[in-house]
């Protein structure tokens, strides 16, 4: 704002003293963005804007810029345990999903995608289920691909590795090497 009607203006951002340079530059009369921004990370900036007129008079000002936050979708999923003893019956719980998500308050749901072995398992709420006995001499280290939506509908995708512990297998039969006896042997 300036009374002295026809002046031309030039803007330019203060460097804080700090030396921090903020993620913002002046183009002639306007604003702009030098970097993206992110609410999670600073979800305010103060800049000191300063306009000299061509007369040379000067003004400064601190201008807040507060950034909109917007939903960010998840980064990873999260298994926890991520393992299982081999041999145990269908529907053995292996353990927990989670979602890492920069909206820390963020609901998720989880269904499985693909992965080698997705045939294994089953989801219900946040928690995977063998869906049928594994066993450790077959295979020891599963892959299950797993995506976690938001209440935004973003997702992320990520295959888990489901370890098989191995445990003491009880014999299956026994086999005799000589089965067949003559009759009339002594005892």
């Amino acid at each position: 704002i300036d009374e002295d009607a026809g002046d031309r203006h030039t803007f330019s951002l203060v460097v804080p003293q700090d030396g921090g340079v903020p993620p913002f530059s002046i183009s002639g009369t306007t604003l702009k963005t030098t970097a993206e921004l992110d609410f999670e990370a600073q979800p305010r900036h103060d800049l000191l804007i300063r306009v000299v007129d061509d007369k040379g008079a000067e003004f400064s000002q601190m201008l807040t810029i507060d950034v909109l936050n917007a939903s960010d979708p998840p980064t990873a999923v999260i298994l926890s345990p991520a393992q299982v003893q081999e041999g145990q019956p269908k529907d053995t719980l292996v353990g927990t999903l989670t979602a890492s998500d920069p909206d820390q308050d963020d609901t998720h749901t989880f269904r499985i995608t693909g992965g080698t072995d997705k045939s294994l398992f089953a989801i219900s709420g946040s928690q995977l289920f063998t869906k049928v006995p594994l066993d450790y001499e077959t295979k020891s280290e599963l892959q299950v691909t797993i995506e976690a939506r938001d209440s935004e509908n973003l997702t992320v995708e990520q295959t888990l590795t489901v370890n098989v512990i191995d445990t003491n297998d009880p014999p299956t039969g026994i086999t005799l090497d000589n089965d067949t006896f003559a009759e009339n042997l002594p005892i």
